[in-house]
């Protein structure tokens, strides 16, 4: 049986469950505006600067994010007045609205809102679901790299003097970063081993983090232009492309693990659907193997009584 990419929920999950407060508007609202938020950070990222760009468009995604930035300690701060429950993760979201996609009910705090499935209850099974849910868009996603290389490989000096196609494939670096991100958001919020997740998937953290490490060593980019400092842009602007390239090629490690764990995920599923099997055998075997035991033990015993009586000498049985 092969892996689904899109298992149901198993039935001890709390799939009816609803929130009676405010959670029941703001955990869909606030989930999206988090993905939003994700969305123009990314674009605020990966949208290169060069000599011959003064980065208005990095900077209006950075303005985008900014406008919607509020809404996140605001929701906080109203909760925190209400008296509801406020976790870790709600503090955190506030703070970097990106972990807002992950964050928990203000009622409980022990649930989760997502898309399609609505508040699901944190639990080893939700896990599981997540992580065979993720197994093969994330594939499909990583797959994404490899034309961009190509691309830059293939036609880099074409690619440096066509601005617009150059834009296309930082656009579509952007929604591979937010892809990563968002996944290691949900995964995270849900596994209760966090530390044991966070080592095991730690090509993914880099993922994550190399692209805001480049963006914080070419944050004087804009500044820099406007001083008309060319030697430093252009030096500025070489160390951004080298930080692209790093990433790039951790993102082509992460491509070959996930492949590596689809073949091992597919043969340990072959494996479990074998022993199912096996088992269910098993369980008749021995569902025949005791109905044969009551035939036997019933034979032996009619035999015994015809033999007894058989045995009995014929002056006994006409006294009797």
């Amino acid at each position: 049986m092969s892996a689904c990419p899109c298992p149901s929920f198993p039935v001890t999950t709390a799939t009816g469950w609803q929130p009676t407060g405010l959670d029941r508007t703001t955990g869909p609202l606030m989930f999206w505006a988090s993905v939003l938020f994700m969305v123009f950070f990314s674009l605020m990222l990966h949208l290169e600067l060069d000599p011959q760009d003064t980065g208005e468009w990095r900077w209006e995604f950075a303005r985008l994010a900014a406008s919607i930035y509020w809404l996140f300690p605001t929701e906080a701060a109203l909760y925190w007045l209400r008296g509801n429950r406020l976790t870790p993760g709600h503090w955190l979201g506030a703070l970097l609205p990106m972990f807002r996609s992950g964050a928990r009910d203000h009622e409980a705090a022990e649930y989760v809102w997502l898309p399609l499935s609505g508040w699901k209850k944190v639990e080893p099974e939700l896990e599981k679901y997540l992580a065979v849910f993720f197994r093969w868009p994330m594939v499909v996603i990583a797959v994404l790299v490899v034309p961009i290389v190509g691309v830059e490989l293939l036609a880099g000096e074409l690619l440096e003097e066509n601005l617009p196609a150059r834009r296309g494939l930082e656009v579509l670096t952007a929604i591979i970063w937010v892809a990563f991100t968002l996944e290691f958001i949900l995964m995270i919020s849900v596994t209760p081993k966090k530390l044991k997740y966070v080592l095991r998937h730690w090509l993914e953290i880099l993922v994550i983090a190399l692209p805001m490490l480049a963006f914080l060593r070419t944050a004087r980019l804009g500044r820099l232009a406007r001083l008309k400092d060319l030697s430093k842009t252009v030096r500025a602007y070489r160390t951004r492309g080298l930080y692209a390239r790093w990433w790039r090629a951790i993102v082509a490690l992460e491509l070959l693990d996930r492949v590596q764990k689809l073949d091992l995920d597919s043969y340990l599923s072959n494996l479990e659907d074998q022993f199912e099997e096996k088992k269910e055998e098993l369980v008749r075997i021995e569902q025949k193997l005791e109905q044969t035991r009551k035939e036997l033990a019933a034979k032996q015993s009619a035999t015994s009584t015809m033999s007894g009586a058989a045995q009995v000498p014929p002056a006994v049985r006409r006294v009797a």
